[in-house]
């Protein structure tokens, strides 16, 4: 894969080794990033709403990816 930061998402879901801090932290600076410019641009009060859950989840998805895990071994 040509980007390294994709690169890495990809390998801790293989090898679950966990995320490093400095991808954590572009992860976090893209998501809100774009979801606060779509909040900016937009007038329903619901939408916006669901933005912000949909924000929230995906975080708390990231950061429990983040999270090294070891495989089980049977």
């Amino acid at each position: 894969m040509k980007f390294s930061f994709f690169r890495e998402h990809i390998e801790n879901y293989e090898r679950r080794t966990g995320l490093s801090r400095k991808n954590i932290r572009i992860s976090m600076v893209w998501l809100w990033g774009m979801l606060l410019i779509s909040i900016a641009l937009l007038k329903d009060f619901r939408v916006i709403i669901l933005l912000a859950l949909i924000g929230a989840v995906v975080t708390l998805h990231i950061l429990i990816v983040a999270k090294p895990r070891k495989r089980r071994t049977e």
